[in-house]
């Protein structure tokens, strides 16, 4: 059961692919794909309240997408059309946050962001093989992976707010939901530590405050886009 688990996400990952870099990646290259389900509609042109409804949902929906993909390659095989459909969503879900990332600072910006979205959930898959297959080695080596993506995400944030939001800043709100991501791992994987969707539930519970700290800090970056 366990090895199941983490040849579903690394299939996950290799489905998603647009191309093979170094790190394993996951997340965007489906969304292309006919019959791919959409991400959420978002629309961030709109005030400062549904700009922050618009990103907490995207984020919500990737954690949760995540887990669903893993939950039905196990429950139904690699090859189930709800398998494929769960990777799709997740995919398209990854493209809709790169897109949105677009929207506000330029197609650049968005082409930067995919690639970095995708490896921290490479690393994730990783941390998930490692603990699988009992590569202690692994999975220490993708933890430290995941932290340091943590500073590398919030240098990405603080550039892009023009230091509204400080890498360290970004670095410290993360940490819950990596924490809590990598809990819900162990719990799937080992059998033990709690009900894998409840640390689930967890993780998507601190994608708020996450998708507050971005709008205050687009909106104040844009008031005259983004108005409360």
């Amino acid at each position: 059961m366990t090895l199941a688990i983490a040849l579903a996400v690394a299939t996950v990952a290799c489905t998603t692919n647009r191309q093979e870099p170094a790190e394993p990646t996951m997340g965007g290259g489906m969304t292309g794909t006919p019959g791919a389900p959409p991400a959420t509609s978002v629309d961030l042109a709109s005030g400062g309240p549904a700009l922050q409804q618009a990103l907490t949902a995207l984020l919500q929906e990737h954690e949760y997408l995540a887990g669903i993909a893993v939950s039905q390659g196990v429950a139904n095989g690699l090859d189930s059309p709800q398998f494929q459909a769960a990777a799709e969503a997740l995919g398209a879900n990854s493209q809709a946050l790169a897109d949105a990332v677009a929207s506000v600072y330029g197609d650049e910006a968005g082409k930067a962001f995919l690639p970095l979205c995708e490896k921290h959930i490479g690393f994730f898959v990783n941390y998930t093989k490692g603990l699988a297959t009992g590569d202690d080695a692994l999975a220490r080596r993708s933890v430290k992976q995941l932290d340091a993506y943590r500073t590398d995400f919030g240098a990405f944030i603080e550039s892009a707010t023009e230091g509204r939001l400080t890498t360290e800043q970004v670095a410290d709100a993360l940490r819950p939901h990596v924490e809590s991501t990598l809990a819900a791992i162990d719990a799937v994987v080992t059998g033990e530590g709690g009900n894998p969707f409840e640390l689930l539930r967890e993780a998507a519970g601190h994608m708020p405050m996450i998708a507050t700290a971005l709008a205050g800090a687009i909106a104040d970056q844009f008031p005259e886009r983004y108005t409360a």
